[in-house]
C-alpha cells in the first residue's frame, strides 16, 4: 500500500504550519517587549508630569490665591499650562501606540485563525480519506502484506507516524484556538485602555482651555502695570549685576590657596581653581553627582529657565538668569544641595540674604532668603538647612534663586539637581 497525494501534501504542511506559527510567536514576543517597555516609559512620564503639576497646585495654594493676579501667579499658572499640554501630548503617543498595537493584534487574529480554518479543514480530510479507506488501513492486513521484514517494517512506521500526524493535528487545533482566544482578550483590553485614554484626553483639553482663559484674563489685568514692571525689572537688573560681581569676587577669594600656590611656582597670574587634595577630591564627588543633586527645597517647581527667559508680562523683552528660580511654598526650608563650606553670606534688598558654599572647586548659590541659619566658614551637609525662603507678599511668591559655578564659570543648575 501507498500514501496518497493527499495524505502526503498533509504530512508535508504539518511542520510548515508549526514553523509559521513558531515565528509568528516569536515575532508577537518580540514586539510585544517592545511596545511594553515604551508604554511603561509614557506612563513614567505621565505620573512624573502630573506630580510636577500638582506640586505647582499645591504652591499656587500657598501662595494666596488662583484667583489674585500677580506675575509670580501668572508664571505658576503658565507652568500648569506647559505641563497639561505635555500631558496631552503623552496621552496622544500614548493612544498612537495602542493604535500600532490594535492593528497588530487584529492582524494576528487573522492570521490564526485562518491557520486553524487551514489545520481543522486538514484535519477534516484526513478523517474523511481514513474512513474511506478503513478497509485498507487494517493494520494486520497491511502488514502481511509486506513482501519483505524492511517493507513491513516501513509500513509500521508509517502507520505510527500517521497517527502521530493526527494527534499532533488535534493539539495544534486546540493551541491555535487557544491563542485566538488570548489575542481576542488582549485586543479587547487594549481597545479599553484606549478608551479611557481618549476620555482621559477630552478631559484634559477641556481643562486647558479653562487655564487658558484664566491666564488670558490675569493678563489682561497685568498688562496695566508694565511701567511698574520696567521700574522693578531695571532695579533687578542693577541688583543682579551688583551680586554677580560680590560672587565672582568671593570665588575669587576662595581659592586663595590656588593662588598661593602659583605665586610660589613663579607664576604671573594666580591659578583659577583650588589644588588642594582636599579641594580635588570634594570637586570630584561634586562632579559625579550630576544630575543627582537634591532640590534646595523640599516641594518646588522650576518658575525661571538658566540664561534668557522671556517677560511674561513686558513684550520683546527677556531677562537673563544666571541660575534657576524655584517657586516654592512660603517659609520653606532652603538646603544645601552639596556638602561642603559656607563660603560667604551677602545680604541685598532685591534678593535679601544669600549664601554662598564650596564644594572644592565648584560653588552653589542660594539667595531670597528670608534668614539664614548658619555661619560664614560652617561646614554644611548634604540636605541641611541654611534658612528659610523670603515670601514677598506683594507678589504672592516665595521663590529660592540658585546658581551653581564651577571656579568662575556659570553653569545651568537644572541639569545638577535631580529630575
Amino acid at each position: 500500500m501507498r500514501l496518497s497525494d493527499k495524505n502526503l501534501n498533509l504530512l508535508r504542511w504539518l511542520p510548515i504550519a508549526a514553523l509559521v506559527l513558531l515565528l509568528l510567536s516569536s515575532n508577537t514576543g518580540t514586539l510585544l517587549y517592545a511596545q511594553k517597555t515604551s508604554r511603561t516609559e509614557l506612563q513614567k512620564k505621565r505620573r512624573q508630569l502630573y506630580e510636577e503639576m500638582n506640586i505647582t497646585k499645591d504652591v499656587l495654594k500657598s501662595t494666596r490665591s488662583e484667583k489674585e493676579s500677580s506675575l509670580n501667579t501668572l508664571i505658576l499658572l503658565e507652568k500648569k499650562i506647559q505641563n497639561r499640554s505635555k500631558i496631552i501630548a503623552n496621552i496622544a503617543e500614548h493612544i498612537d501606540l495602542l493604535d500600532d498595537r490594535i492593528l497588530e493584534i487584529t492582524f494576528q487574529i487573522d492570521s490564526l485563525g485562518g491557520a486553524l480554518e487551514q489545520l481543522q479543514n486538514d484535519y477534516a480530510k484526513a478523517a474523511q480519506t481514513a474512513y474511506l479507506n478503513r478497509s485498507d488501513y487494517n493494520k494486520l492486513l497491511f502488514l502481511f502484506s509486506a513482501k519483505s521484514v524492511n517493507d513491513a517494517y516501513r509500513r509500521l512506521k508509517y502507520l505510527d507516524y500517521f497517527r502521530q500526524y493526527r494527534k499532533n493535528q488535534v493539539l495544534q487545533i486546540y493551541a491555535t484556538n487557544a491563542s485566538l482566544q488570548a489575542k481576542l482578550a488582549e485586543l479587547q483590553q487594549e481597545k479599553a485602555e484606549q478608551n479611557q485614554l481618549l476620555a482621559n484626553k477630552q478631559k484634559e483639553r477641556e481643562t486647558l482651555e479653562v487655564e487658558k482663559g484664566s491666564k488670558d484674563e490675569m493678563l489682561k489685568t497685568l498688562k496695566s502695570k508694565e511701567k511698574e514692571y520696567e521700574k522693578k525689572l531695571n532695579e533687578k537688573q542693577k541688583a543682579l549685576d551688583e551680586l554677580n560681581k560680590q560672587i565672582q569676587e568671593l570665588i575669587a577669594k576662595a581659592n586663595a590657596n590656588a593662588a598661593k600656590n602659583a605665586e610660589a611656582t613663579g607664576a604671573n597670574k594666580p591659578l583659577k581653581i583650588d589644588t588642594s587634595p582636599d579641594a580635588i577630591k570634594l570637586s570630584d564627588e561634586f562632579s559625579q553627582n550630576r544630575g543627582k543633586l537634591p532640590w534646595p527645597v523640599e516641594k518646588g517647581v522650576i518658575t525661571a529657565n538658566f540664561g534668557a527667559n522671556p517677560h511674561p508680562v513686558l513684550k520683546n523683552i527677556t531677562t537673563n538668569n544666571n541660575g534657576i528660580d524655584i517657586s516654592t511654598e512660603p517659609n520653606a526650608k532652603v538646603r544645601a544641595v552639596f556638602s561642603g563650606k559656607v563660603s560667604n553670606i551677602l545680604f541685598n534688598p532685591t534678593f535679601q540674604w544669600a549664601v554662598i558654599i564650596k564644594h572644592g572647586n565648584y560653588f552653589t548659590v542660594y539667595t531670597n532668603l528670608a534668614e539664614v541659619t548658619v555661619e560664614k566658614g560652617a561646614e554644611v551637609k548634604t540636605k541641611q538647612s541654611i534658612g528659610t525662603v523670603f515670601y514677598n507678599a506683594d507678589d504672592n511668591e516665595a521663590v529660592v534663586h540658585l546658581e551653581v559655578w564651577e571656579s568662575n564659570t556659570k553653569l545651568n543648575p537644572a541639569i545638577w539637581i535631580a529630575r
